[in-house]
């Protein structure tokens, strides 16, 4: 397109002016300058094929001074703006101000021109320029096209740039969330092409909103529109004859974009480009010059002001909007960047200043990366577990987009980067997918290459985890990019080549992008629209392939079962409850484990693969995916040549695992009785008057939020230690008690009031005289105390770590927190808290902030009563031997005594399972071999305890449990088998022997095992009388150690270990289901809880530490995820959990984050239980005055 001024329009354009200027001479000015009249503007109405042409509208826009650049004056109070009725052909003419143009010289009048008489529905209206002297003049010319328009579009000065709402040039300061909001209300009612729809609120109450941008034509069947692309998404939908129908939707559907800016807050640009994209779209483009015309900024000579947005031209802004909806998410992180832009405008200075270090570049430590909770959203798109993502997914779901891109920055001495990605690469991704997102890429080259920009792909940028934006779009059917330009917070940095980058400059290349991103699109509209519909159309076939489920057991731990369905919901995943049991055949669990037969409970959910969003399915609940060979070869060469890893986030993420919900795969959709009745919201029930007290089951997490309610409100419940019966009932672990008589007279109806809202049932009691178990009054129901909780703050704390415990705190559970200054702690008041909780920290950070004083401070307040729970880096600050603070070692300082922790290890598992000889227990001095001895299961019952427990009473520790699933009214046949899983066993786990192979796993072994040894040998006991009278001691030291006896050849070995740390894996956590840290917690056929390991951090434990959680032995400790065989040797066997008593408080410490991410449901009760349990069942507290 040329630009004003230049030389006339070459082709088609060309001859039509030339016509033009033949027959209609009136149309242009005269020779000597000046603006054309309102009587020759309206006798200019040309004959084109045979059709009268008559003035739309009219726009002047005048030339300033000399050096500066050309402006259009829009509605901005200057009175240049010239309009003609197209109804009355009625003209308003003002001239511009003389004073802003030169002496003499031309103005510049573009005018529109549409039919005088009726169009055709099909014509397409292609705008073509004359260019002559200083005038522009636009005609619309009739050419065939099925997009057509039914209107034409509103006059670019009608519609309000962002300039004249704002008052401030472009690019000249980040834009805030209330003014995009203004400028946006503003645009959407000014121009026919735009709607403004909410979508979500913040968790700070904010409105997110989307823009629906397009042309009139596709505006008035926008409904038509969703649902004939929701049939391409559904191909069911289509009927019997669906291929036909689907190339008939596809010749007429436009295409759908969705663009999504700042999903982190503190990424600024891409929602200033967000803000004129809009505009450029809404407005038809600006004028005649064009992106090609425009002259590429010098920052280091020029003013940030001086930049201005690139012009489009209108007919390529009309071909778009005919040819695609785009959908525009202009600020997807709206308190993030409130809270950033608020601490940089207080930093800021009056100069400007480009050194990138300043924290005018950074921020303080909360910056604007994550939301209210600090939760990095762009990693939420699995779980969503945050209010924005849940909305987003729901509205981006109902139109089933084709495109989404995904607008980021990154570091500001850095370039820009876009699609596509490097390896590894989701194995699920189809590779036509990544075939467009090269095309993609390819095109945006070449507009970056056009300017001179600098830019790169790859490099750093993989695709593994599939909980990104654009990992997301690609695997439910669309194309997902990304891209990446270098932050400069709203003001400019200076490069090491010494180029100054200007915010203006990073607000255009996303623009720039995103335009780029859309001709593609329209370009490729139908070949891709095509592939959309056979994506989903092999999701849904009835293939060989295709014909499995998953099933997720009923059950599980309520609440994460109720939360595995919220995510199914949210992200459009069909899935049946069963009513009844189903019988699996030949199912594999998410640990590897194959039964011929088992039987899962009714209430369990079935998921079939074939199903629209199938491939989703897959990417959420696949056991254990693997990376291709040759990407694990290299990430081995860099890591034992100590270069980076390529790895970018988790290597794990199976929502089984993540939520502790027993989870198989079947070849095949079971047959069942299906679906339950109804799943309408749960009533709350009322509760009965007691005499003696109330009981609440502790199995559904739900229990917690009711007791951090009763905890505040007063009132004083008791937590169950061990299993009982009681009025025909089963309660575990963990169920609370309310005795009547220690708790005040209205303390009914605050009971109410606690559990209104929640799942879970308070139930009268009449009797303390339990049917088996520990009677209500007695010592195994312990008092707990209401925790008064702070949580560190500030750096060297992790901002995600940080604002997970909170949320898990604040909003799920209820508890009132107060974070504090990790930086003062020295200084607070210690006395005032019970808990105190460090989240992921760094170790050596904590130690400088703290000093000797702070770690002093807190040794005090422990051993005076109060609770301490440190994770992940804080952990190992507090584990550090040289702290003085716990008896748990970090594994590198306690290499000297791997046998002694080797042998408590063994002791440990032993006592998990104890097995005895009776004739080795009561072997009597000088008694006759042949004398029968007496056995204590013969003893008699008392008869006050005789009743039987009925059929769901918790299975005992040392019983066998049965495989996850199983249901004791209809045993499973549970044979597992030694065929080869669905390539998600542990590749380290051996294949199963004959004798493993005729029964099910059950309890967790009972062998002695050293920290990183080989597989278990049997545990020990006395046989004979001959044996020495000493206590039967585990054995361990027979086997062969997996570490050699010189300690400088250890410390070798460890170091080179730890180089090949977890990034993001899935292990086995052994639970301790008797320590009340664990309570709650659905422990599985083994006693198995996954725990997501990431980093260094490997912990040493032994007597009389207790260890609720400890990874199991290396042969089976991988679940998921990428784990080399020297880490899965120096992590074997450590703790993920302990719980030390010190004085008379205790310090809870966890290797890794139980609340990672807001979607560890399992890990995250242990949290639960150390805040809300701990300071009664792990402290000493003083009796009341």
């Amino acid at each position: 397109m040329a630009r004003l001024g230049s030389s006339p329009l070459r082709g088609e354009n060309a001859s039509l002016n030339r016509v033009l200027r033949q027959q209609h001479s009136a149309c242009l000015p005269p020779r000597s300058g000046g603006l054309p009249s309102a009587a020759s503007v309206r006798s200019c109405t040309p004959r084109i094929d045979g059709r009268a042409w008559r003035p739309a509208q009219c726009v002047a826009v005048g030339r300033p001074n000399r050096g500066a650049p050309t402006q259009s004056h829009r509605s901005t109070g200057v009175p240049d703006i010239s309009a003609i009725d197209p109804a009355s052909s009625s003209v308003r003419v003002s001239r511009p101000d003389a004073a802003r143009l030169e002496p003499g010289g031309p103005g510049i009048r573009r005018c529109a021109f549409t039919a005088a008489g009726k169009g055709s529905k099909s014509s397409h209206r292609r705008p073509a320029i004359h260019a002559y002297g200083a005038i522009a003049v636009l005609f619309t010319v009739s050419m065939p096209n099925p997009m057509a328009r039914a209107a034409d579009p509103p006059p670019a000065d009608a519609v309000p740039s962002p300039e004249s709402v704002l008052g401030r040039p472009f690019g000249s300061k980040a834009v805030r969330y209330d003014e995009l909001v203004r400028y946006l209300e503003r645009l959407a009612a000014a121009s026919p092409r735009v709607t403004m729809t909410e979508y979500a609120r913040s968790h700070e109450g904010r409105p997110l909103y989307y823009l629906t941008i397009t042309g009139a034509a596709n505006h008035a069947r926008l409904a038509r529109i969703k649902d004939d692309n929701a049939r391409l998404a559904d191909p069911r939908r289509l009927g019997d004859n669906a291929a036909a129908e689907a190339e008939r939707i596809i010749d007429e559907l436009p295409a759908i974009a969705w663009l999504a800016y700042s999903i982190h807050g503190d990424e600024l640009a891409s929602t200033d480009a967000a803000m004129h994209l809009a505009y450029e779209l809404a407005a038809g483009g600006r004028s005649s010059q064009g992106l090609e015309g425009r002259a590429t900024q010098q920052p280091d000579t020029q003013q940030p002001d001086s930049h201005h947005p690139p012009d489009w031209p209108g007919d390529q802004v009309d071909r778009l909007l005919d040819e695609i909806v785009v959908l525009i998410d202009p600020l997807m992180n709206p308190d993030g960047r409130e809270r950033y832009l608020g601490q940089l405008e207080q930093l800021q200075g009056v100069t400007p200043n480009p050194d990138y270090q300043s924290v005018q570049h950074g921020g303080l430590w909360s910056a604007g990366r994550g939301n209210h909770y600090l939760f990095d959203m762009n990693r939420d798109w699995l779980m969503v577990t945050q209010p924005e993502t849940r909305g987003r997914v729901a509205a981006i779901g109902s139109w089933h987009p084709h495109l989404l891109v995904d607008s980021h920055e990154m570091g500001g001495l850095d370039t820009y980067l876009f699609d596509p990605p490097r390896e590894p690469i989701n194995p699920l991704l189809p590779p036509q997918t990544l075939a467009w997102r090269r095309r993609f890429g390819a095109d945006q080259a070449k507009v970056f290459d056009a300017r001179g920009w600098s830019y790169y792909t790859q490099e750093w940028y993989e695709e593994w985890y599939p909980g990104y934006t654009n990992a997301w779009a690609s695997l439910n059917g669309g194309i997902g990019l990304l891209y990446e330009a270098a932050g400069v917070d709203s003001t400019l940095v200076r490069q090491p080549a010494g180029h100054t980058l200007t915010y203006p400059e990073t607000v255009e290349q996303h623009l720039v992008s995103s335009l780029a991103n859309l001709e593609t699109l329209r370009a490729n509209r139908s070949a891709i629209l095509r592939d959309f519909f056979e994506f989903h159309q092999r999701a849904i076939a009835d293939a060989p392939d295709n014909q499995g489920a998953f099933v997720a057991a009923g059950d599980a731990e309520p609440a994460a079962l109720r939360r595995l369905r919220e995510v199914l919901d949210v992200h459009g995943v069909e899935y049946t409850i069963a009513r009844s049991m189903v019988e699996l055949a030949r199912p594999e669990s998410w640990d590897g484990h194959r039964w011929d037969t088992i039987v899962a409970p009714a209430g369990s959910l079935v998921i079939p693969e074939r199903q629209p969003r199938g491939l989703w399915l897959h990417a959420m609940l696949d056991f254990d995916p693997r990376m291709t060979d040759a990407f694990v070869r290299e990430e081995r060469e860099r890591t034992e040549n100590d270069q980076d890893t390529m790895l970018y986030d988790v290597t794990a993420w199976n929502l089984g695992m993540a939520f502790n919900v027993p989870l198989y795969w079947v070849d095949a959709v079971p047959r069942f009785d299906g679906p339950t009745a109804s799943d309408a919201p749960r009533p709350d029930a009322a509760i009965l008057p007691s005499n003696y007290g109330y009981l609440l089951d502790g199995a559904d997490e739900d229990v917690m939020t009711v007791l951090g309610r009763l905890l505040a409100d007063g009132l004083k419940p008791r937590v169950a230690l061990d299993p009982f019966g009681l009025g025909g009932r089963s309660y575990r672990p963990g169920s609370i008690l309310l005795r009547r008589s220690e708790n005040p007279g209205d303390g009914h109806e605050r009971l109410e009031r606690a559990v209104r809202g929640t799942h879970v049932d308070a139930l009268a009691v009449e009797t303390g005289l339990s049917d088996y178990g520990p009677d209500l009054g007695g010592g195994r129901f312990v008092l707990l105390h209401e925790p008064r909780v702070a949580i560190a703050t500030q750096w060297p704390v992790s901002t995600t770590s940080f604002g997970a415990v909170w949320h898990l705190l604040d909003l799920r559970v209820g508890v009132r927190t107060s974070p504090v200054n990790v930086q003062h702690l020295a200084g607070i008041d210690l006395r005032t808290y019970n808990v105190l909780i460090l989240p992921d920290a760094s170790p050596d950070g904590l130690a400088a902030v703290l000093g000797d004083g702070g770690v002093s401070h807190l040794k005090d307040w422990i051993h005076g009563g109060g609770t301490l729970i440190a994770m992940s880096g804080a952990a190992a600050f507090v584990a550090d031997a040289s702290r003085g603070l716990s008896e748990v070692r970090l594994k590198r300082d306690a290499l000297e005594e791997l046998e002694q922790y080797a042998e408590s290890v063994a002791r440990e598992r032993s006592a998990r399972s104890v097995t005895i000889d009776p004739a080795d227990v009561w072997l009597r001095r000088n008694a006759p071999p042949s004398e029968p001895q007496a056995s204590p299961d013969e003893s008699p019952i008392p008869p006050d305890k005789a009743p039987v427990p009925p059929d769901d009473a918790p299975v005992p520790p040392e019983a066998a449990p049965v495989p996850p699933g199983h249901t004791s009214a209809a045993p499973p046949s549970a044979r597992p088998s030694a065929s080869e899983p669905r390539a998600s066993a542990r590749a380290e786990s051996p294949a199963p022997t004959d004798a493993q192979s005729a029964t099910p796993p059950t309890s967790a072994p009972n062998v002695p095992m050293p920290p990183t040894g080989p597989a278990e040998a049997p545990s020990q006991s006395r046989k004979t009388a001959a044996n020495d009278d000493e206590p039967a001691q585990p054995q361990a030291d027979h086997m062969a150690k997996p570490w050699p006896d010189d300690l400088d050849e250890r410390k070798r070995l460890d170091e080179w270990q730890r180089r090949f740390s977890p990034s993001g894996v899935f292990l086995a956590g052994e639970l301790n289901v008797k320590h009340w840290l664990t309570f709650g917690i659905h422990r599985g056929d083994e006693a198995i809880l996954p725990v997501l390991v990431s980093g260094d951090v490997a912990l040493m434990s032994r007597y009389p530490v207790a260890t609720p959680v400890r990874l199991a032995p290396a042969d089976g400790l991988r679940l998921a995820g990428l784990l080399w065989p020297e880490a899965r040797r120096r992590w074997a066997d450590t703790a993920w959990a302990t719980v030390e008593r010190v004085g008379r408080g205790q310090i809870i410490l966890f290797a890794g984050e139980p609340a990672f991410r807001g979607y560890m449901e399992g890990a995250a009760r242990l949290l639960m239980n150390a805040v809300l349990l701990g300071p009664g069942a792990g402290t000493d507290q003083p009796v009341p005055w």
